[in-house]
């Protein structure tokens, strides 16, 4: 039986020997090489091959994670790329997904889930932790007319400023809020306002 070659990448050596620990008991995975800097991880993943490079998507320069990403893309490479985080956001996840990544995994994902999901992805699958929160912010799209109003509602402003501020009627202002309610699921300002602040809206 063929074993799975795993490359892991980050910064933190405990991160990397926890991980090692995990995978040395199991017959079909091999830890082929390690790196806690992405100029280190290229040069072994040039070398070595891995079936699937485990990349901490955050280190000391930012989301190094993706920039790596990029460069297994950019060149032709055969390793699955699967980012690690800590955190499950879904900004990130959906560039690492436009970016060809094979998976992405919470740092506290069970290791039968993770082994798992690596064995899915040598399969040719592919494995994106998405929690049942996440799926659903994933489908809230405001418009570009909502979100100013957003804005304002944020700002405190009423539904009469909002439409003079934006050249609509009163009427027209109520929609919006009316929609923009039934896409968060909420029914006051305060839920709206609570709500924003959970999806990490940029106000």
């Amino acid at each position: 039986m063929s074993r799975i070659s795993l490359f892991i990448v980050d910064d933190h050596q405990i991160i990397i020997d926890g991980l090692k620990g995990l995978f040395g008991p199991l017959e079909d995975f091999i830890i082929c090489g390690e790196a806690n800097d992405i100029e280190s991880a290229t040069n072994g993943i040039l070398n070595l091959k891995p079936d699937i490079a485990l990349v901490d998507i955050r280190m000391p320069n930012g989301t190094e994670g993706l920039k790596l990403l990029q460069w297994v893309v950019k060149n032709k490479l055969d390793t699955k790329v699967v980012l690690l985080s800590m955190h499950h956001d879904v900004r990130i996840i959906q560039d690492a997904k436009n970016w060809g990544a094979k998976g992405y995994l919470l740092k506290n994902t069970g290791k039968d889930e993770l082994f798992h999901a690596l064995r899915f992805i040598v399969d040719g699958g592919v494995y994106f932790y998405e929690a049942q929160e996440e799926k659903h912010q994933q489908e809230i799209v405001f418009t570009p007319k909502e979100l100013e109003v957003i804005r304002l509602i944020v700002e405190g402003y009423s539904s009469s400023e909002i439409s003079q501020k934006l050249s609509i009627s009163d009427e027209t202002v109520k929609v919006h809020r009316r929609n923009i309610r039934n896409k968060t699921g909420t029914t006051n300002t305060v839920e709206l306002i609570n709500k924003l602040v959970e999806l990490g809206f940029p106000y």
